[in-house]
């Protein structure tokens, strides 16, 4: 959403210089104003929601061992990305500051930050349970009876501990935690723990 922003100050630009007036406090003040509405929408629609979708497809199709897997997320989400920057600096450019003031004023952005919300919400949960699978091996014997820990564990409540590792990931992530550490730290703890027998 950062063409739009650039796209509505080329325009206060251009009046600036056709004009003579002195516009620049203005124009500050309109690229901060926006920043944050605008950084709602992109982090909603674009990152939480459609990104998600199409990294799940892509995720899909890699687990399969198929190539097109990274090709389809890096095509889809990374050339529509800069297709809708391209069409946003040229909205922007044409529309100056009246489109963003008509959709807040028409309640439209509001609408369409909490339909995108909830929709990557749900894909992320979709996400979690169809591609973090932990299974517990291990089954200790005790008196003679083996003891499935999986079994347990699914009648509290199937999935307890892929859900249960996202939130420890994404906690660590919001405390400042690098992605690639983590991976690392992850695939390290289930090979010491598929060595071990115990997944």
């Amino acid at each position: 959403m950062a063409g739009l922003i650039s796209g509505i100050a080329l325009a206060m630009e251009k009046q600036q210089a056709e004009s003579g007036e002195d516009l620049s406090e203005t124009i500050t003040s309109v690229k901060s104003a926006l920043m944050g509405p605008t950084a709602g929408i992109g982090d909603s629609l674009f990152n939480n929601c459609c990104r998600i979708i199409i990294a799940s497809v892509a995720i899909g199709l890699a687990a399969n061992g198929n190539l097109l897997g990274p090709l389809f997320f890096v095509v889809l989400f990374g050339g529509g990305t800069l297709i809708l920057k391209y069409l946003a600096t040229l909205i922007g450019y044409q529309q100056g500051v009246t489109f963003v003031n008509e959709a807040f004023s028409k309640g439209i952005i509001p609408i369409i930050t909490k339909a995108a919300t909830i929709l990557g919400s749900l894909m992320v949960g979709a996400l979690v349970a169809t591609n973090c699978k932990i299974n517990i091996v291990l089954a200790p014997t005790i008196n003679g009876v083996s003891l499935s820990i999986q079994e347990i564990l699914d009648g509290i409540a199937p999935g307890i501990l892929s859900i249960l590792l996202f939130f420890w990931v994404f906690s660590r992530i919001q405390k400042g935690s690098s992605p690639t550490k983590l991976i690392f730290l992850l695939m390290g703890i289930c090979i010491v723990l598929a060595f071990l027998g115990i997944f």
